[in-house]
């Protein structure tokens, strides 16, 4: 694992601490951007305006069938994390407690119940889909995804066991040392590919993922915490309670009711944490992106020599506002993580080799042609009678185009290009989304957005 480097946020950090729990949202974490918790169903009323409370944490010294709780770790969207003693193992453990402080409260230390009875629905629901989620992530077996030990109903309310993760979180690391180098950023994603790569061949997706959802292990090797915000894709009615999501590492289709969801969503926001950590800095808020896009461009932000253009390319491709412009799915944004090092990527840059198919010069001499005007079939003529494959031949074109933002656009379109022929010729193409499954969000419904906590 390479070294982190003192490149990264300017303003003095704070020493991280040891051996950091799995983080449970924005609290614990300190991070800059707030979880906002958007109601997708409301029971009907004349005051449906519910504000959380402060949330009243189990004491210390509480007992969960084998489990001691010993401190809070955090709270998020839904729910309250502890760190806990398993008595019978003697080891620590993580539990997760489904409570949504906008629409509960807590009797004396432990019973949870519905502030009103108008609630009792919503309730019953989101305790139902909480357990569903902790079954099936319970069974998932990947060593960059965080284990869920066991899950049981007490209190008026149910628990997950989770694995207690030892290290920091990933915005802790950054903070407190730097934006790490190019070889610990790919170390960390490619190992984050492939536990996302598991949840969505289940058919779940993760809509949260963010620095302080990341657990860097002593051994360098990252774990993705906080399933809270975890969808799986259903048609049953009544389905989705909340949609959690966080500012700066939010797609803007997740903060509409009709949103587009699949594996282009934790997509972008795994570009947002590549962001953070090349840069030192949060992307800015997806709706501020849509008219007039104020965010500068990886490959502008960061230290392209230590980088390297493919690397900061990928990163903007997987920050496309357009959701249908972004990957699609892990294997395509794979690929592209080393599109600037073919001798790391022989696929990407080879997946069509010569001589090239007519169709696919057409496209792209029509990209080409939007920055070099009527020389671009004249080059492209050129630069295809010597190149031996896609690659190739895009690398002398984009030689061809002026530096700059052209420049970056035909990089980023050919990109796409490449990545898609690479799928097509895999002979192994991802499945299908969405699965068998679809979100069945309440018609006729504004998200509300919740005052950020």
């Amino acid at each position: 694992m390479g070294e982190m480097s003192h490149r990264g946020p300017q303003q003095a950090a704070q020493k991280p601490q040891e051996a950091r729990p799995a983080e449970d949202g924005d609290r614990t974490g300190r991070e800059s951007s707030p979880t906002l918790r958007i109601l997708m169903e409301r029971p009907a009323g004349p005051d449906q305006s519910v504000q959380p409370e402060s949330v009243r944490p189990l004491p210390a010294g509480t007992i969960l069938h084998e489990y001691q709780i010993l401190s809070m770790l955090g709270s998020g969207g839904f729910g309250v994390t502890y760190l806990a003693q398993d008595l019978n193992l003697d080891c620590k453990v993580a539990i997760k407690e489904f409570f949504p402080a906008s629409f509960v409260r807590r009797l004396g230390d432990k019973v949870v119940r519905p502030k009103a009875m108008a609630w009792n629905g919503p309730f019953a629901t989101g305790l139902q889909q909480f357990l569903v989620e902790a079954r099936t992530l319970a069974s998932f077996r990947h060593p960059n995804i965080v284990r869920v030990r066991r899950f049981f109903e007490t209190n008026g309310t149910a628990y997950m066991v989770m694995e207690y993760e030892e290290g920091e979180s990933l915005f802790r690391r950054v903070t407190g040392q730097g934006c790490p180098d190019r070889r610990t950023v790919l170390r960390i994603v490619l190992l984050l590919l492939d536990g996302l790569e598991a949840v969505h061949r289940s058919g779940f997706l993760h809509l949260d993922m963010k620095p302080s959802n990341i657990v860097i292990r002593p051994d360098g090797s990252p774990v993705l915490l906080d399933f809270g915000a975890a969808r799986r894709l259903t048609t049953g009615k009544g389905r989705v309670i909340t949609a959690i999501l966080t500012p700066g590492y939010a797609p803007y289709e997740q903060y509409q009711e009709e949103g587009r969801l699949g594996p282009w969503n934790d997509l972008y926001s795994l570009g947002a944490v590549m962001y953070y950590m090349v840069t030192g800095r949060k992307p800015v808020d997806a709706p501020a992106r849509i008219t007039t896009d104020p965010m500068a461009p990886a490959t502008e932000a960061a230290d392209l020599d230590e980088y390297g253009v493919g690397l900061l390319t990928a990163i903007d491709w997987a920050l496309d506002p357009d959701d249908r412009r972004r990957p699609q799915h892990v294997a395509e944004f794979r690929g592209a993580l080393f599109d600037d090092d073919p001798s790391l990527n022989v696929r990407l840059s080879a997946s069509v080799r010569a001589p090239f198919d007519r169709a696919l010069l057409g496209t792209l001499e029509s990209e080409l042609a939007q920055h070099v005007g009527e020389q671009a079939k004249g080059l492209i003529d050129q630069a295809a009678r010597s190149a031996t494959h896609l690659g190739d031949l895009c690398r002398t074109l984009e030689r061809e185009v002026p530096a700059g933002a052209s420049q970056r656009t035909f990089r980023l379109e050919t990109l796409r290009m490449r990545a898609k022929a690479l799928v097509e010729s895999s002979g192994d193409p991802p499945p299908a989304w969405p699965p068998t499954y679809q979100v069945d969000r309440p018609s006729g419904e504004t998200p509300r957005q919740d005052q950020p906590q």
